[in-house]
């Protein structure tokens, strides 16, 4: 399945946040951008459905130090571009990751998406350890 989007399948997102309101924000939003969401509101949850997906980027909406500990827990082999809500404006602590400040825009939520899952699929396959341009979300 293509889109007008996407030059090829629509990108597989994971969105992680405990709050079952924005979780559902989140999901509407990218689902009418027509991309592939899957929600957790726990990191465990997000840990359980990673396994045997092939997620493109995650968005999450937890505390950074319990957004680092989550995807430190992840396949290293196969890093992941990551969109960070960030509560206060501050910046992450690894190039990879893009920083969303709360409250955000669902424009810049999908943009950032969309510009980390094609940097994906460029990146990916050509090497072992890809880097990620990090998009400007800041608004």
């Amino acid at each position: 399945m293509t889109c007008q989007f996407f030059q090829f399948a629509p990108p597989k997102v994971l969105v992680v946040d405990p709050d079952p309101g924005v979780l559902r924000m989140m999901e509407l939003a990218l689902q009418r951008s027509f991309m592939f969401v899957r929600t957790a509101e726990s990191e465990s949850a997000a840990l359980a459905m990673w396994q045997g997906q092939d997620f493109e980027v995650m968005v999450i909406g937890l505390s950074q130090q319990r957004a680092l500990e989550m995807l430190d827990r992840l396949d290293k082999n196969r890093p992941l571009p990551a969109i960070l809500m960030m509560l206060d404006g501050s910046q992450p602590p690894l190039s990879r990751f893009a920083a969303l400040e709360k409250p955000f825009r669902l424009e810049d939520l999908r943009s950032g998406v969309r510009a980390l899952a094609e940097q994906f699929r460029t990146s990916s396959g050509r090497s072992s350890s890809p880097s990620f341009a990090v998009p400007n979300l800041a608004r």
